[in-house]
């Protein structure tokens, strides 16, 4: 009795993750990476540069820094492309310390990574809020963006208000819903996991802003408190521009820049890229033979990339 087996080395399991004509292609979110048809590694097929280090948030609420030159990508989210923006507010990293102003009944206990806990020592009646004085400079007519991590333990929100106008936004972390009133016709909270929402408005005005506050409570008639009732926050931004996820953590002397991610593939021709982002969305770029524009880029959060 004869036994004939087969043995087929190397066979196909599929084609080619990148589509027909491409001749650069990036897999953010699994780590591959591709060079005229064949997988190589991220710098054989690509530039990268950024001047400073930056972060990302990466889910559980936790923020990972990357240092300056190295691409912000995580498994399983993709990559972030950001153009370069400012942190005005001081302190970041030490909410509530130097260069705040915390009223008088509030404790704070905790750390700038698992966030500052502010809680109401007494029962009172009053207006409970952090407040930062003398550091921001938001020009007249130009848009402000306000930003803080906010988790939902606690009193389950927060307020943001402005010296010039008063109350702007509140934030509840029981329905995830921010609104905004009068010219801050943008708020939104994000979750980041692990019960962390980054807390977000646009605030544009006819005066210089000179100082924000963070107020206890998710309304601004919310000025009763308890003891016990508390807060928990953590890394501020105040920034000119749009919007971005990611914080910069700054010293209480100065205000800090994060320079821009800059992508481009490796030959230097010009190519068509299409860029496609977490959500499912994509957007063109005809003929571009430079570092992908993040400045105009939909979205910060990029899946894949492909160059033909």
């Amino acid at each position: 009795m004869f036994a004939i087996g087969l043995h087929i080395a190397g066979a196909r399991r599929g084609g080619p993750w990148w589509p027909e004509g491409a001749v650069r292609a990036a897999d953010f979110v699994n780590g591959r990476n591709m060079a005229d048809g064949v997988e190589v590694p991220f710098a054989e097929a690509f530039a990268f540069s950024r001047e400073t280090p930056g972060l990302m948030a990466v889910g559980a609420g936790q923020w990972i820094t990357h240092d300056a030159g190295v691409l912000r990508r995580h498994a399983g989210l993709g990559a972030l492309l950001e153009p370069a923006t400012s942190n005005q507010s001081r302190g970041t990293a030490d909410i509530g310390g130097p260069g705040w102003t915390p009223p008088a009944g509030l404790t704070r206990s905790g750390n700038a990574t698992d966030g500052f806990v502010f809680t109401v020592g007494q029962s009172q009646v009053d207006l409970l809020r952090l407040e930062q004085y003398g550091y921001i400079d938001i020009p007249a007519h130009e848009p402000g963006f306000f930003a803080f991590d906010l988790h939902d333990s606690g009193m389950r929100g927060a307020a943001i208000w402005f010296s010039d106008v008063g109350y702007r936004a509140d934030f509840s972390t029981d329905t995830g819903i921010a609104n905004g009133t009068g010219e801050n016709d943008v708020a939104s909270m994000a979750a980041l996991g692990g019960g962390w929402w980054r807390c977000r408005v646009r605030h544009r005005h006819t005066a210089v802003t000179q100082a924000w506050r963070i107020k206890l409570g998710s309304s601004r008639f919310d000025t009763s408190y308890q003891a016990g009732d508390f807060i928990r926050v953590r890394l501020p931004q105040v920034e000119l521009g749009r919007f971005t996820t990611p914080v910069v953590n700054t010293s209480i002397t100065q205000s800090t820049m994060r320079a821009a991610d800059r992508l481009a593939a490796t030959g230097g021709a010009s190519l068509d890229v299409t860029v496609y982002f977490a959500g499912g969305a994509s957007q063109n770029f005809p003929q571009l033979s430079g570092p992908l524009p993040a400045e105009e880029l939909l979205n910060p959060l990029v899946t894949r990339a492909f160059w033909s």
